[in-house]
């Protein structure tokens, strides 16, 4: 298994819980077993955050630098198998191909525009740049086992994250096994979206963000943080969850919602991909 955490730390070193944070993490790789770390909002210094999770004395992890400012990925794999392919001009988004024969797996790791900033039909507009450019490197490597992960700021049933020309995620593997639709004699590949099935008391978490404003149409739970998958990769997808807690100490408050004082406004989701990484953990 090749295992995935992602995690918005809201600014970790900006706030009284940046410690907490940090044990946090550790605590996380070693009882999860990660190979694979991707923060949004994270003030680590790369050589501290590296120091860090060597220090847990289950792997020598490295920073995977790129130009994108906005995302942090710090991994246990040999340096050449974690290769970058594009990094957008707004930070928002760094595509790696991770090489491990006879598989080339494609990971986007995103962070959409906040929806305090703006309002959700812009977000969705800005995700059919991103699924643009996704979708030229798919085509210009002739990868299409593509993975999807990130905080959106949508929920899965935004337009942004079901529009053919946005991401195009569907709620079920029957869907997406057709691979793609044709709109107006265009044809879009799908995404699986596997989230769709974490809403409400069925699951542990019913969401990875909570908010509520007073406002006459309320969510409060949101599903802001998502893995999606292309159907040619989301049958080795395996393990999927939210997490609440780090393995010791949970991520939620006395309310059940995530504790920004002691963690993130965020809570991570983790995954595991089918793939055997034993020979690229050097």
């Amino acid at each position: 298994m090749l295992s995935f955490l992602f995690w918005n730390l809201n600014g970790n070193d900006s706030n009284d819980c940046a410690e907490a944070i940090r044990l946090r993490i550790g605590r996380m790789a070693k009882h999860f077993d990660v190979d694979i770390f991707i923060f949004a909002e994270s003030r680590f210094e790369p050589k501290d955050a590296v120091e860090l999770l060597c220090g847990m004395d289950v792997g020598k992890y490295r920073h995977s630098a790129s130009e994108c400012h906005r995302i942090q990925i710090f991994s246990r794999l040999s340096a050449e198998k974690l290769k970058p392919q594009h990094d957008s001009v707004d930070g928002r988004m760094t595509i790696r191909q991770i090489d491990m024969p006879p598989n080339k797996i494609l990971i986007a790791a995103v962070h959409m525009p906040s929806q305090l900033r703006q309002d959700v039909q812009s977000i969705s507009f800005y995700s059919t740049t991103m699924q643009n450019d996704i979708a030229a490197v798919e085509k210009s490597l002739d990868n299409y086992h593509t993975l999807v992960v990130g905080d959106m700021n949508m929920n899965p049933f935004d337009d942004g994250m079901i529009a053919a020309q946005a991401f195009h995620g569907v709620m079920t593997k029957r869907i997406a096994k057709t691979k793609k639709r044709v709109v107006s004699g265009v044809p879009y590949r799908f995404f699986f979206n596997p989230m769709w099935g974490f809403f409400g008391d069925r699951t542990r978490t019913p969401g990875t963000y909570f908010y509520s404003a007073g406002s006459s149409i309320e969510y409060f739970w949101q599903m802001f943080d998502q893995v999606l998958v292309r159907p040619e990769l989301m049958d080795r997808l395996d393990d999927l969850r939210i997490l609440d807690s780090d393995g010791e100490v949970s991520f939620l408050n006395h309310a059940g919602r995530p504790d920004r004082n002691t963690a993130s406004d965020h809570l991570p989701i983790l995954f595991r991909l089918r793939i055997e990484p034993s020979e690229v953990r050097k």
